[in-house]
């Protein structure tokens, strides 16, 4: 986070006109983010499954021993859990970009401190994960649900979509959804190398 706000802070200083979601004045930024999150919705909602090859590549980094399999743990955490933070954390980073480079670093700080400090604190009380509700059931279901946000995200992008570049632009992105289910609901044998391979029950 820290290097983030560097940066940030760094572009700011050679006068950039920089925002937090600066990238999203791109109507092809925005269009592939649609894709991307709607992709997402698509693996969380059980259409497909990426296999176990691609799956193992991020759980062997953070398997590691030492402070690299640390540093790519962290990674993951952040990468995953930073969107979250968007509606709770959007004031304080606008707030950041916005005040003297001090303050927004030290704003930036302790958001990877609030990020990191889940990890800390399990680590140094072990007992506490123990609290933590088992595997079953409920997570095939939680999953599911996380879907709708992914969904509403994409159809927010893709109004944003339509405020910057038209109906042309809605019907691109429209376009390619449409294939992206496509080539998400081709089937795959088990023994394929292919990223995913399709689901064959239903949903219901």
């Amino acid at each position: 986070m820290l290097i983030i706000g560097g940066v940030l802070e760094t572009f700011r200083a050679a006068d950039a006109q920089l925002g937090w979601g600066f990238q999203l004045q791109s109507p092809a930024f925005v269009t592939f983010m649609a894709w991307f999150i709607f992709v997402i919705g698509l693996n969380l909602a059980g259409v497909f499954e990426f296999n176990s090859h691609l799956r193992g590549i991020g759980s062997t980094l953070a398997m590691r021993m030492g402070l690299s399999g640390s540093f790519v743990t962290g990674l993951v955490a952040v990468a995953v859990a930073t969107p979250c933070t968007a509606p709770f954390m959007g004031a304080a980073i606008a707030s950041a970009l916005a005040a003297p480079a001090i303050f927004g670093l030290c704003i930036f700080l302790f958001l990877g401190i609030g990020l990191a400090l889940p990890f800390l604190v399990v680590g140094f009380v072990p007992r506490l994960g123990t609290f933590l509700p088992p595997p079953g059931k409920w997570m095939g279901v939680l999953r599911q649900l996380l879907a709708f946000p992914m969904f509403a995200t994409a159809t927010w992008l893709l109004w944003v979509v339509a405020r910057q570049a038209g109906a042309p632009g809605v019907l691109v992105a429209v376009i390619g959804a449409v294939l992206l289910i496509l080539l998400c609901r081709i089937p795959r044998s088990p023994g394929s190398r292919g990223v995913w391979h399709g689901h064959s029950r239903c949903l219901a």
